[in-house]
């Protein structure tokens, strides 16, 4: 059984979805992508929660404001935040850790390149949701479940408690 798992969520009409498993004794996590329509992605996100010893659900969260207004329409900003609300409900059906944080806060953080180095580029091609729910998961597993960066030298080693520092 995974030592942890945790899930990034892209919310609004069209989710997008990471899930991040970290096995014991390995850095490295693997993962699973994925964008639905609104109404499946509770269900999903249950289904990819279920297994695992500690449970972490990343989730952005929306920020109102020009930006927003722009490329949204009242009825997608609706979606989203009823998304949201579905989500975080989670966090008693599940017992799950719940991590809400804005693209702002996650995003300088949780770069290309920091995405890249987890294989998260390749894995969300052609998947601009998924990729910003990777961004959520990484940084919810390095920032809240303490999990190793991947740009550090013990992530290159692949192995807790090998001899690069860890």
């Amino acid at each position: 059984m995974p030592e942890l798992i945790v899930v990034g969520v892209d919310p609004g009409p069209m989710p997008g979805i990471c899930m991040l498993r970290y096995w014991p004794s390995m850095v490295r996590p693997t993962s699973a992508v994925y964008q639905c329509n609104h109404p499946a992605a509770v269900d999903l996100v249950e289904h990819l929660l279920l297994p695992g010893d500690r449970r972490v659900l990343a989730i952005e969260r929306f920020v109102s404001g020009p930006r927003s207004s722009r490329l949204n329409s009242p009825a997608a900003a609706q979606i989203t935040r009823e998304l949201i609300a579905a989500l975080t409900s989670l966090r008693a059906v599940l017992a799950c850790e719940v991590v809400l944080r804005s693209a702002a806060e996650v995003k300088p953080w949780a770069s290309e390149t920091r995405l890249d180095a987890c294989g998260l580029i390749e894995t969300t091609r052609g998947m601009p949701h998924a990729r910003d729910a990777a961004r959520h998961a990484l940084h919810a597993a390095v920032w809240a479940a303490g999990q190793v960066d991947p740009l550090s030298p013990s992530w290159r080693s692949g192995l807790k408690g090998s001899d690069q520092g860890e």
